[in-house]
């Protein structure tokens, strides 16, 4: 019985993009990748462009909401593939966003190789040392003449394995602060940017998460997504996209999770068990149903003001921040159903709370999210 049936006046019946989506990504979601050349990834990549995920989601007009929300949150309840999803969101969300606001004529081109699926897009801002803040960039970029030489690392850079382009960000020095940042777009083949290993993490295993390596890249001035010292800017544009629509991902996947419990919570009833344990399916059913529909109407304001252009950093923050809790407090009740044995033996529910660990660390820690949030506030310290 699905979740619809078990609670048709509660549950937002789902509409044609909705299951059209979903059932793209019940089919098609790839499996593990294939590090040699990554053929199957890009396959089933390519089924997604043609459907005309990454057109919905790299619009080069306005962002449809009706259609953006629909889509996303079907293919979030679709798949436990949450490195699938979260490829999706570096392509689409930061890099294509960036390129979409910030990109000249000629890079704008690269646009059409990225909705067609035929490029793949990465964000690499990321370093070992300064995590996702931009202000504490190590990365520098040296000009020489007409040209720009980057050297330093970028690490946790999500589909860096398969990327033909990245979004690289440096500083022409570290004292500047934020005006000294720049955005770059660099080819995947231009000398001297490399690619380490796959970084094995607890989650996310289907997305190629590698570092990346700048060795005396040198690019042209062409190369300058927006203009010099814009770098903080296009940075933040790329985490006001990447944090309200990764947060329609995690929706689909709560709705899917609810699916399961609601099934659950029927079997309990039918078997006439005790529903008084920490794990009782009733009471998980609908707490995950409160966080589902609420989650779901946050989302919608915040994708609406990001569609109208008046949506502020501390609503991103805040509504990715709401949703990856509520997300990995859904997947670690899940969790609670399962045996010991059945958790370590990798279960489906086992999967889901690694992967949104992942969410509540990916586009910002939780930690970094309140810290913007407080700022808004006033009430930071």
């Amino acid at each position: 019985m699905t979740a619809e049936r078990l609670m048709p006046s509660l549950l937002p019946q789902p509409g044609p993009d909705h299951i059209a989506a979903r059932d793209l990504a019940r089919q098609h979601a790839p499996g593990a990748l294939v590090h040699d050349d990554g053929t199957e990834f890009r396959a089933a990549w390519k089924r997604f462009a043609d459907f005309g995920l990454f057109s919905l989601t790299i619009p080069d007009a306005d962002l449809d909401v009706d259609t953006v929300l629909g889509t996303l949150e079907g293919l979030g309840e679709g798949t436990r593939n949450a490195g699938f999803l979260l490829s999706v969101g570096a392509h689409s969300f930061a890099a294509g966003a960036c390129l979409s606001r910030f990109g000249s004529d000629d890079q704008r081109r690269v646009l059409d190789l990225m909705r067609d699926g035929s490029a793949i897009g990465a964000f690499a801002a990321t370093e070992p040392e300064a995590g996702s803040d931009v202000m504490s960039l190590r990365t520098r970029c040296v000009a020489v003449g007409d040209d720009y030489v980057l050297d330093g690392s970028k690490h946790f850079v999500s589909n860096a394995g398969l990327a033909d382009y990245f979004v690289v960000f440096a500083t022409k020095d570290r004292r500047l602060n934020y005006r000294g940042v720049t955005a770059f777009l660099v080819p995947r083949d231009t000398p001297g940017l490399s690619v380490g290993p796959e970084q094995r993490l607890i989650g996310l295993s289907r997305c190629s998460i590698r570092a990346v390596y700048l060795d005396s890249v040198t690019v042209p001035r062409s190369a300058l997504l927006g203009r010099l010292g814009q770098g903080s800017l296009v940075f933040r544009h790329a985490m006001l996209w990447e944090r309200s629509l990764l947060a329609a991902l995690a929706v689909g996947t709560m709705r899917r999770q609810l699916t399961e419990v609601t099934d659950a919570a029927q079997a309990h009833d039918q078997q006439a068990e005790a529903a008084s344990g920490p794990a009782d399916p009733v009471r998980l059913g609908v707490d995950i149903a409160g966080r589902y529909l609420v989650g779901r109407l946050l989302v919608r304001d915040t994708v609406t003001k990001l569609a109208a252009g008046t949506l502020t950093p501390a609503q991103a923050s805040l509504t990715k921040l709401w949703i990856s809790e509520a997300e990995l407090a859904t997947s670690r009740d899940l969790a609670g159903l399962d045996t010991a044995a059945k958790l370590l033996s990798g279960s489906a529910h086992a999967s889901d709370l690694f992967n949104a660990i992942g969410g509540t660390i990916y586009s910002g820690t939780s930690d970094i999210q309140r810290k913007i949030i407080a700022a808004e506030l006033g009430i930071l310290q």
